[in-house]
């Protein structure tokens, strides 16, 4: 028990030693790979890998939109000023999260991703249930509205930083990807749409995204 003991300080000494080596301002843990040389209760070697992340904004640290950023809803019309044409609310928001995503960073050697795969989300699926959150667009965490919004709403600022504080607690929740796995980045923020009872199509704000599992080696990417 006394060499097991050891063997446990000294990998813990490591996972510190190598956490204080990368210089993240703000970092956690994701994950923790440990190699014990032969036996913990007869060696004292231990071997770590670790794999750090950001917390970056997905925990609604920062306001990053401002009075000036108001937006159309869709098909690339930009600024409800007109200005920024071939962006709207949807390219913003994917935008927004790519920049500010959790990074990750191998302790040593090169990070990389198995079992990428595609995900996705529709807002209709997201009902802000908190009854002291001003709802926007008929009371969705993200928006959604008939055919006609879609060509006549302005997506002020602050409704902006609603829809993207959701986003990035939607993504932070790891029900939405496999176990172990990670987002690696937005793949394109669109609108979908239904048929409904409305002359009007419905349309909803919907998200395709990338998972992955991450891993470190010390290999070069294959080429």
């Amino acid at each position: 028990m006394a060499q097991l003991a050891k063997t446990y300080n000294t990998a813990f000494m490591s996972i510190l030693e190598a956490y204080n080596q990368v210089e993240f301002s703000d970092k956690s843990v994701l994950s923790i790979a440990c190699s014990i040389d032969q036996d913990a209760k007869t060696s004292d070697t231990a071997i770590v890998r670790l794999i750090l992340a950001t917390r970056g904004l997905s925990h609604n640290v920062l306001s990053i939109f401002d009075t000036t950023d108001n937006w159309r809803v869709w098909e690339n019309l930009g600024k409800c000023d007109g200005t920024c044409v071939g962006d709207d609310h949807t390219t913003i928001l994917k935008k927004s999260y790519n920049s500010n995503r959790p990074l990750l960073e191998c302790q040593n050697g090169r990070l990389y991703y198995t079992n990428v795969a595609e995900q996705h989300f529709i807002a209709d699926g997201f009902p802000e249930n908190n009854p002291n959150i001003q709802h926007y667009n008929y009371g969705f965490r993200l928006w959604c509205g008939y055919g006609y919004e879609v060509d006549s709403h302005c997506v002020e600022y602050q409704e902006m930083q609603y829809y993207y504080n959701n986003l990035c607690q939607i993504m932070a929740n790891e029900a939405w990807r496999p176990e172990g796995h990670v987002t690696i980045s937005i793949k394109e923020c669109d609108l979908t749409y239904y048929v409904s009872v409305n002359p009007q199509y419905f349309y909803s704000f919907c998200c395709y995204y990338l998972t992955g599992k991450p891993n470190c080696t010390n290999e070069p990417p294959a080429y």
